[in-house]
């Protein structure tokens, strides 16, 4: 016995953003691909448990017609492109294309929105695992992480996931590559289930 759990990831904001070159401007800002992620501390998850914004890598060359050059604003329908994210700046998952995957690395559907929600099966006394990972691409050094945290929520007992709905915040820390975070998630009981599955 066990409830399954809507984990949403809602929003992030980058809170700082060191994005300078050599010879570089617009520092505060960053072009980003990166997953978010979550799971029960069993391991069951949604079929797909990442969801994964733009390609593992970058690949800037491969996105013509861009609205700004090698990146596209964070709503705008570009499949597999970097996504350009402002420092200070609170964008909604919501409103992202991502694709749902069985690793960060590839993509298991097409990039559609919204995409921000995982169905996670939790039973008495299981965590549930929320992670988020950005990079911001560099063509004159190697990627830097800009969001890079993960939070553990629970354990619960069959009680507390009965009556779940909750909002949580993550903060990732500073000085961790590129930038820092902040994530916010919600956690939704939606129905119990039985058996093993």
């Amino acid at each position: 016995m066990g409830y399954v759990v809507e984990v949403e990831f809602a929003d992030v904001r980058l809170n700082s953003v060191d994005d300078c070159e050599a010879i570089a401007s617009n520092c505060d800002r960053a072009e980003v691909y990166g997953t978010i992620f979550a799971q029960s501390s069993s391991g069951k998850s949604d079929p797909y448990p990442y969801r994964n914004l733009g390609t593992w890598g970058g690949a800037p060359g491969a996105c013509p017609g861009t609205s700004t050059p090698d990146y596209y604003f964070w709503w705008e329908d570009n499949k597999s492109c970097l996504r350009g994210m402002l420092e200070d700046t609170t964008y909604a998952f919501a409103d992202a294309h991502m694709c749902s995957a069985e690793t960060y690395s590839s993509c298991g559907t097409d990039y559609r929105k919204p995409n921000n929600r995982f169905r996670v099966k939790v039973r008495h006394n299981e965590s549930i695992k929320t992670y988020i990972h950005f990079r911001d691409f560099d063509e004159l050094s190697g990627d830097e992480d800009v969001c890079r945290t993960w939070q553990w929520w629970g354990p619960y007992t069959l009680d507390q996931l009965k009556t779940l709905d909750s909002t949580g915040t993550i903060n990732s820390s500073p000085g961790n590559g590129a930038g820092d975070c902040t994530l916010h998630v919600r956690l939704r009981a939606v129905q119990p289930f039985a058996g093993l599955g």
